[in-house]
């Protein structure tokens, strides 16, 4: 639960443009799993998009 909430924290963070910017990137990956040859993998797709939440950076008036 404290990864969540650390990214939670994250996503909050977030401006509009950059929340938006996201989610595109992540439904473009889900369509590439959807619509694909079968080579991007749903658990390549998740490891993608955990990595994603991994990289972004923590709220500037925490530092953790």
């Amino acid at each position: 639960m404290e990864r969540l909430e650390k990214v939670r924290e994250k996503i909050k963070a977030l401006s509009e443009s950059e929340a938006k910017s996201m989610l595109m990137l992540i439904a473009a990956k889900v369509n590439m799993v959807s619509t694909g040859d079968g080579s991007f993998t749903r658990e390549r797709c998740i490891e993608e998009i955990e990595k994603m939440f991994q990289q972004m950076p923590l709220p500037e008036n925490r530092s953790t």
